[in-house]
């Protein structure tokens, strides 16, 4: 059982780097609302539910508990990973005002 803890531990950490990089993506182009989404999402949305559900359903303990926050997080990083993928930043207010700027200093 101790090495299962240790290795959702791992796992857990290597998400939260990955979240950590979608997070302040959304931050630096000016999208918010995403970052808003995928933290308050992680929580209320996503491990809250799955802890009760671990928690009713099974004799987990604790370790319900890293599971939870393991799939949450991965559950998280999917979401800022569609977002990332589907959405055209090229179009955003950032990425314009960037090309400005360039331009401005060549001249």
């Amino acid at each position: 059982m101790r090495l299962n803890i240790y290795i959702i531990q791992r796992s857990l950490f290597s998400l939260w780097g990955c979240f950590l990089h979608i997070v302040d993506f959304s931050k630096v182009v000016a999208q918010q609302k995403y970052s808003m989404n995928m933290s308050i999402g992680r929580l209320w949305v996503a491990r809250l539910p799955i802890i009760w559900i671990l928690g009713s359903l099974t004799e987990l303990g604790a370790t319900g508990i890293w599971i939870a926050m393991l799939l949450s997080n991965a559950l998280t990083v999917l979401y800022g990973h569609l977002v990332y993928k589907w959405k055209d930043w090229s179009s955003m207010h950032y990425a314009k005002r960037r090309e400005l700027v360039d331009v401005e200093r060549i001249y």
